[in-house]
């Protein structure tokens, strides 16, 4: 029954079922004329993913960004993680941005209605959810640049994160984190196709010394094979061991 449950509100993680269908369409619609949200759709099709990263940074570092820039922002982010079909076209990085974005809205959806409102819980999940799918698809990605380094890239950009919204581990029940987890893996699982991850790759030391040489080279299918199902493996444990030990107060 739980199981069913959880399905139930992944089949809404991109969208408000209590709205619509017909309403969803619309909002989304008027988003995608947005000149924002044009503008990181055409640099995303050029693949040009720094350029898509710099502009979401640079939005996310207004002094007083508005909630509709915020919201164009977060559809465009959902559009092209948990909506994008194409496995060729996934970028882990987008996945962070996401996080990034849903976590400005859960501080401000906070100062505005309290740490008890609905906006705050769900863009609390909603942040917590694309980090950890980040997590699992960035990681697996790094051990496919076969270069040692680029695991500690990632690294450094989850640190800093899960410290941030450390505290989703008590506002958010139960239920919430597996459904967390579960979005995660089922992710994942559907973006396993994808492509060499090369805008992670050539942040490592391999392609940073040697930037004039540097060819990234992936591994062959059957290794990716072993990677995918060995780190889906621990990170069912590491999850778990994590929401114990903050639920003891222990420092993660």
């Amino acid at each position: 029954m739980r199981m069913k449950w959880i399905r139930a509100l992944v089949m809404c993680a991109t969208v408000m079922c209590a709205f619509p269908l017909s309403s969803v369409r619309a909002a989304r619609g008027g988003v995608q004329q947005n000149a924002l949200y044009q503008s990181l759709t055409l640099n995303a099709a050029r693949h040009d993913v720094q350029t898509v990263v710099t502009t979401i940074d640079k939005s996310l570092r207004e002094e007083r960004i508005s909630r509709k820039k915020l919201k164009v922002l977060h559809m465009w982010l959902v559009d092209h993680t948990y909506g994008q079909l194409d496995s060729q076209k996934i970028v882990a990085v987008y996945f962070l941005k996401l996080y990034d974005v849903d976590y400005v809205m859960a501080l401000h959806s906070k100062a505005r209605k309290g740490g008890n409102s609905i906006d705050y819980r769900q863009s609390t999940l909603d942040a917590f959810k694309a980090l950890l799918t980040y997590e699992i698809i960035a990681m697996s990605d790094a051990e496919r640049c076969r270069d040692d380094s680029v695991v500690g890239v990632v690294a450094r950009n989850l640190l800093p994160r899960y410290r941030d919204i450390s505290y989703a581990y008590t506002l958010l029940n139960e239920n919430e984190i597996s459904l967390g987890w579960y979005t995660a893996m089922q992710t994942e699982a559907q973006k396993a196709e994808r492509p060499l991850n090369l805008y992670l790759c050539v942040q490592g030391n391999k392609a940073l010394n040697n930037p004039a040489t540097y060819v990234p080279h992936d591994v062959v299918p059957a290794r990716w094979r072993e990677i995918r199902d060995g780190l889906r493996a621990k990170y069912t444990n590491v999850w778990k061991s994590r929401y114990a030990a903050a639920l003891h107060g222990d420092k993660q």
